[in-house]
Order: structure tokens, then sequence, then C-alpha cells
């Protein structure tokens, strides 16, 4: 009997949070004890699952700042204050940054610090009556709640966390020591997991920037055509080998050795981004599973997203793998709410359900280079899970080794082993990322179009004034262009995602900009120095009056909706995406044992797509072409899809309130079945 690979890539990921002389967010250090030791560490407790890790340099460079004690967070700097000294001003910085972390998670489990959150809620009542004994915990507590469950178990972390409240000075000081000592573990972990063969190491560009738009910014036309995009456009196909290059120097510096393979930032692709990877000796690289629909075109069948591919590059070959929607997403986004051993047993269902059809398909001998990329985020989503989600890797790991149907490989592997090209070599590759297979998150709004004309008139004033700058400055100013040509400013302009540090990161990406201004001894220009974000505020309104109206999709009479209650999606996407999010908000009336629901969507719903309605007991119905079903709690649903999507549900019994969950969903193969936009309303 054949096994069925599964090929697990974890992306970890931060980008440049340095300012001057400290990192403005906590994001490295805090992941870095929660995450980037624990999760590849419980893969000593499983010496027969293999995994791929992919690092980000830039995140590196910093963890080994704080080793060295060179550069300190915002975080570490107000804990360090003895609570007897600290300002006003500082402790109204407390409270808005030392409870940014998961509720259900990371404060509710411990009773002190719970109790903290609580007393802070009210900000100005808090100033005035917390004690300094309160403020010593909550400092304490912060940084004790961002140890991992493996982390944790060192003796005097668990003595901290045991004892729980009236911390003493020696002892806040004594969990950042604690927190240090798990960073300085985190490469040695690696290389030890790495010589016993169970751990492959990946790499992003150095500081994550979206290749194909460093190489030819205009290259987003192909998936987004119409869309007015930065001009004239950015065009510096070599700062994009300069960051896959200075890449693959920091690793080998660190590893002694040069990575096998890259996840290209948000796996974004294009011919070229592929064409220099290749010749920078990178042997395999990922991206989407929607890139291969498209760049394959009608033929494409849905199980071809499970073989790797090489492409032609014209003068050598790269082998590509494609991310799987459904489980990657799955446990982004999905298992998080589920006991962990039922989350496990679906995943393995999904799996097993995916060998029978590559055999039906394909034949058994095809599972010799058959292979189901699980790529994701591998450091927010835990924050999510209960136990930074340990018990469910630790199920889904030993559900794994026990089943001979399936086994884990690296990614190298998994390519090594399609060397024959079992499909054929692809000479075009669509230009996209794992977002929607567009650019729309990183260049697709007006402050993204803002954002890459204001890098790129700066970039263009150092290659014009490069002869009459010094090596040594024009080093220091290419260093600022890299930094801001990362992924991750452009990530928080528009609307898509939130975050309470979100304008931190127009902060950090102008003050790069303004950088390179200042070393090239050029005024800064006004527009740097004003915001390019705008802020974004999460609409949600009661409804004026409670009626029933006539669902028909149309908007007729105008006032139809006028008075219902509103919910805004927008301000609810966080730092973590999911694959397709269309869902913008929702209209409601309720009345009685009625519902009436107009979801906004970003693009009319197709033949492909199912809404999905969601109830807080975990009933859910769905609503398609062919017909609509849905649970015995409703006497019956009226859906029209028209002008506008309108929803009207109507109850058995009356129904004083009620919390409901909307997402659409692909149906277009079995295997992609992935949510693309949730919200609720309560």
């Amino acid at each position: 009997m054949k096994p069925l690979k599964i090929a697990f890539l974890w992306h970890t990921h931060q980008p440049d949070y340095k300012s001057g002389n400290e990192f403005l967010l906590p994001w490295v250090r805090f992941h870095g004890i929660k995450d980037y030791y624990d999760i590849p560490a419980i893969l000593n407790e499983f010496p027969k699952i293999k995994q791929t890790f992919n690092i980000v340099p830039s995140l590196f460079k910093q963890i080994d700042e704080y080793i060295e004690c060179t550069t300190l967070d915002q975080v570490q700097k107000l804990t360090y204050i003895s609570a007897e000294n600290l300002t006003e001003q500082e402790k109204y910085k407390i409270i808005d940054s030392f409870f940014t972390c998961n509720l259900d998670n990371m404060i509710k489990p411990y009773p002190r610090y719970l109790e903290l959150y609580e007393k802070s809620k009210n900000k100005d009542e808090a100033i005035k009556s917390l004690s300094p004994q309160d403020w010593t915990d909550i400092q304490t507590w912060y940084n004790l709640t961002w140890f991992g469950p493996i982390s944790r178990k060192e003796p005097m972390v668990r003595r901290l966390i045991q004892k729980g409240k009236n911390f003493s000075e020696s002892e806040k000081l004594i969990a950042l020591k604690k927190g240090k000592e798990v960073l300085k573990r985190i490469v040695s972990n690696f290389e030890e997991l790495i010589t016993l063969g169970q751990v492959e190491l990946s790499v992003s560009p150095m500081y994550h920037p979206i290749l194909p738009l460093l190489i030819d910014s205009d290259i987003a036309r192909e998936s987004l055509p119409g869309r007015k995009l930065p001009q004239p456009r950015f065009n510096y196909p070599e700062d994009a080998e300069i960051q896959v290059k200075n890449a693959l120097g920091f690793y080998d510096e660190m590893f002694s050795e040069f990575p096998d393979g890259m996840w290209p930032s948000e796996g974004s692709v294009s011919d070229e981004t592929l064409k220099l990877l290749s010749s920078c000796g990178i042997k395999w690289a990922a991206t989407d599973e929607a890139i291969l629909s498209k760049s394959v075109g009608p033929s494409f069948k849905p199980t071809e997203k499970f073989f790797p591919r090489c492409f032609n590059t014209g003068s050598n070959e790269i082998t590509l793998l494609f991310r799987d929607h459904f489980l990657s997403d799955r446990i982004g986004f999905t298992y998080s709410s589920w006991n962990s051993e039922d989350a496990a047993n679906d995943f393995i269902y999904h799996l097993n359900k995916i060998r029978e059809e590559i055999i039906k398909i394909h034949g058994e001998d095809s599972l010799d280079h058959a292979v189901v990329p699980v790529i994701l985020d591998g450091e927010n989503c835990w924050e999510f899970y209960p136990e930074n989600g340990l018990p469910f890797l630790r199920n889904l790991y030993s559900k794994l080794i026990n089943n001979e149907r399936l086994t884990t490989v690296t990614c190298f592997e998994a390519c090594s082993d399609s060397h024959d090209k079992y499909l054929p070599t692809l000479d075009h590759i669509f230009p996209g990322s794992w977002i929607d297979s567009n650019f729309s998150i990183w260049i697709g709004q007006e402050e993204d179009r803002l954002a890459w004309e204001m890098l790129g008139r700066a970039r263009k004033e150092v290659e014009n004034r490069r002869d009459n700058i010094s090596s040594e400055k024009i080093n220091r100013t290419m260093e600022e262009i890299y930094i801001a040509e990362g992924s991750d400013w452009f990530w928080w302009y528009g609307d898509e995602h939130q975050a309470p540090n979100k304008d931190d990161f127009d902060i950090m990406f102008r003050n790069h900009i303004k950088n390179i201004y200042e070393l090239i001894n050029l005024p800064v220009p006004d527009d740097v120095l004003k915001p390019i974000g705008r802020k974004i505020t999460t609409e949600t309104r009661k409804q004026n009056e409670p009626k029933q109206i006539e669902i028909n999709g149309r908007l007729i009479p105008e006032d139809k909706w006028d008075k219902a209650g509103y919910f805004s999606a927008s301000g609810e996407q966080s730092s973590m995406h999911r694959s397709g999010e269309i869902f913008r908000g929702l209209y409601y009336y309720f009345i009685n044992n009625k519902l009436f629901i107009r979801p906004e969507i970003k693009n009319q719903l197709s033949e492909d797509d199912v809404l999905r309605i969601i109830f807080r007991s975990g009933e859910f119905f769905e609503l398609k072409a062919s017909g609509i079903s849905y649970s015995d709690s409703l006497d019956s649903v009226i859906f029209a899809n028209s002008e506008v999507t309108e929803i009207g549900i109507f109850f058995t019994e009356r129904i004083e309130n009620i919390s409901i969950a909307i997402e659409t969903v692909s149906v277009n193969n079995k295997y992609r079945y992935p949510a693309s936009g949730m919200a609720e309303l309560k």
C-alpha cells in the first residue's frame, strides 16, 4: 500500500519593527517565545513527523538583536520601569498595550490577569485606582502569558505562573530574562532537527517584499485589469535580486549552507520571479493552488494541484508546490474552535478522501509523485487555539503516524520525487499571490498606490544621486530602501485588515522613506510627514425599526434597507487573511420569528458559490443555485440573488435574539472549499 505524502510548511514571518534604537512592536520577541520555539519543539515528541519551516531573515535579525540586548521593544522598556516610578503617560501606554493578546486563551485562564484586565477597561479610573502592586502584576503577566506550553515548563516560569499574583520587581525581571533564554534556543532547536533529517528550512526574500511587484509593478494588470496602478511604475528587478541573494547569504551565515527552497513572500510568483529564483540556485518554490489553475487554464483538473510541477525558466528548471486552500485554511481559521480530537479526525478524513480520489483518477502508482502541501502562517493562528494549538497538533501527529495510508515529507523530498515530470512542465505561471491569485492586498487600493509612488520617488532620487554619494552612505540608504520594499507596510494600507497597531505600520514605512531622503541630503517631501492611511471605523448600528420586507433581490423601493441594522466586516479582519475573503458587511431586520438579511459581497455570487448561514448552535443551511437546504429549526427560507443578495429566514417559534455567522464558499471542486469571508451578527 502506497501512502499519500503530506508536506507541511509553516511560514514564520515578522517585518522589521526597528525605529531608531528600539522595536516599536514586540511581536518578534513574543512570537519567538510562544511559537518559534514551541511549534518546532513539539516534533521532538514525534520523530517520524517531517516538516518544513520557512524563515524570513528580517525576523531572525531581530531575534539576534534581542539576544545580544542591542535593541529593546517598547513593552520591554515599559516593563523595566518600577511600578512606583511609572508616569501617568506610561500607565496609559501600559493599559493600551499590555492586554493586546487573545482574551479567551491568554487572559481568561489566569484569574489575576483577568481581574486586572477588567479593572483596566475604564482607563481613566484605572490610572487613579490601580496600586503599585497592580501595575507590577500587569507588567509581569503580559510577559508571562506569551510563554508557550513547552517553554513554560521551565521551572522558574512555571513557578511564576503558579504564584499568579503579588509579583516582586525581581520576579518581573526574571520573566523577561527567561523569555530571552527561550529566544536563544530557537536556532539550536532548528539545527538539531535539521541534523536529524526531520526538518527542512526554506527562506523568503530578505525583508519579505512582493518580488513580482519589485520587478515590475505593472505585472499586477494581468490579474487586476483596469485597476489604477502606481505611476510611474516601480521597476527595479535589481532590488528583487538583492533581496533574494541577501536572504540566501544570511541563511548561509546562520546555518553554514544554502537552502534548497523558498516561499516567495505571500506565495507571490510571476515568470520573471521564478527565473530569478532559479538563477540564484533555488530548487523549489511554493505558491497557491489557484495560481496553478489559472496557469493551466480550462483543461485544469482539480487533482492536478497535488502534483509538483517543473517550471521551465529557459535555461533550467525550478519545481513548484501548490498550497491546498481547504486544509491550510482549516488549520488557520477553523479548527481553533473545535475539540482537538475532532479537528484531527476531520483533517485525517479529508486526507484519506484526497488519497482515494487521486488513486481513482491517476492510479495508485501516482502516489509516488503526489503530495498535499499544507502551507500557512506559523505564528498568528495559534493564539486562537487553547494551549497554543499543542493538543490539536499532538492529536494530529499521532494519527498521522498511525495511519499507514499517510506519511509526511519535507518540501524538498516532495519535489525530488517528481523530477521525472509526472505532469507536463509549465512554461508560464499566472502572476499572483496566495490571496485571490492577485496582488490586490498590496497594490490594489488607493493607499497602496500612494505608498508605492512615495517609495518609487525616493528610489529614483537615490539612483539619480548614486555617483555623488559615498559607498558607505549608499549602502545605508539602500538598506532603508530594501526595508521599505517589505510587504507588511502595504498589507496594512486600505480597509482589508485592522489591528490595534495598524497606524504604527504607516509610521514605520514613512520613517524609512524619511531616512532615505536624509541620508542622501535632500529635503523630506511634505507628504512623507503626513499619514497615508485613513482611519477605518467598524460601523455597527442597530435597526431603527423592525419590519418585514419583500425578498426579491432588488433595491426597490429605494428606502427598503434604510432603517436596517448594519454590521461592517471590513474593520473586523485582522492581521491574518484567509483565501478569497469577499464579505464586506451585513444589513438586517429582525422581528419576532423572522430574520431578513442582505449580505454585502464584493463580487456577485456565481453558480459555483454557496452562501452558508451558521447559527451559534452550530446548525447551518446553504444557499446555492441547485436549491436550499436548511435545519429543522426553520419553517422556510427565501433567497434572491439579482441586483443584491437577499435572504428571509423564518423560524418555527418566536426568538428574542440571534447570533449568526455568514461565509461564502466555493465548491468548484471537492477539495477546494475555503471559507472566503465571515462576519458575526450579535
